[in-house]
Parts: structure tokens; C-alpha cells; sequence
């Protein structure tokens, strides 16, 4: 889904395999029998941390971009307009970064929700960022010309 106003552009993806596996690990967690409290909270805290890396929002407008991941929205990223060197559209395939949730390699973070394209934002004395997120060639269009109007593109 892609919110259109001018200057502003957002973005969602979600990944339906990650809510699967989400479930998977609560019902074995609630019905595994003679399975120990300790496993059983271990399993809720592993559930919970794949939960939040399920969905995606991505938002960019004359003051940068910013992401926000998880049903709660939280973690947050914030990449202000007078960081971003600019942008582009890369495919992007999980096992290239490690998997998928947040991934840090050298000079790349990444948000990998799912494979396809991807948000990679070059930013001005920081380790680029990419995002997985549905219609990146509007936010990557948008972010350029916002960063060319602020004079650091």
C-alpha cells in the first residue's frame, strides 16, 4: 500500500513466512507436552523478537527518511535529508545479508523483511541503509530529489 502526497511518499512490506513461523513456535510452545517452563518462555521471547521484524513501514519526506519495523512500529530508524548521499533500487536476497531482521555488515545496515527490491539509501559518513519495502523506486525517486533540493545530493 503506497500513500501518495505531494513530497511524501510511504511504503509497507510484510512477510507472511515470518508470521508462520511466529505461529509455529507459539503452538509448539503452548502443546509440546513435558516441555519445560524455562523452554516455554524461551520460545515466547524467540517468537516475540521474529515478530517484530514481520512488517515493515518505510515514510520519506523533505526531512529524510525514517523506518519503522513490527506490529508496535519500534525499532525506529531515522535517516535525516542532510545524510542521505542518495538513493537507489537493489534487489535484495536474505541469505546475501545473513538472514532476515536487522543486519549489520560492514558499511551496510539492513532491514531484510523479504527478498525483492529493496530501499538502499548511501548515507554522508555512515553505513548505507537498506530496506526491504514495496514500490522502492517512488521512495528512492523521492529521497534524490528531496536530498538535490537540500543541497547535499
Amino acid at each position: 500500500m503506497v500513500e501518495v502526497v505531494p513530497g511524501v511518499w510511504s511504503g509497507r512490506a510484510s512477510s507472511w513466512g515470518l508470521l508462520l513461523v511466529v505461529l509455529g513456535v507459539a503452538v509448539s510452545a503452548l502443546f509440546m507436552p513435558g516441555l519445560a517452563l524455562w523452554a516455554r518462555a524461551l520460545e515466547a521471547v524467540i517468537a516475540l523478537i521474529v515478530l517484530s521484524f514481520s512488517s515493515v513501514v518505510v515514510r520519506v519526506d523533505e526531512h529524510g527518511l525514517s523506518v519503522a519495523v513490527g506490529p508496535a512500529r519500534w525499532p525506529r530508524w531515522k535517516v535525516p535529508i542532510a545524510d542521505v548521499a542518495g538513493a537507489e533500487v537493489i534487489d535484495l536476497r536474505p541469505f546475501s545479508y545473513g538472514g532476515w531482521g536487522y543486519r549489520a555488515r560492514p558499511g551496510v545496515r539492513a532491514i531484510v523483511i523479504r527478498s525483492g527490491t529493496s530501499l538502499k539509501v548511501d548515507r554522508h559518513g555512515a553505513p548505507d541503509l537498506i530496506v526491504t519495502v514495496d514500490d522502492a523506486e517512488a521512495g528512492a525517486a523521492l529521497l534524490n530529489g528531496h536530498a538535490r533540493k537540500s543541497g547535499r545530493h
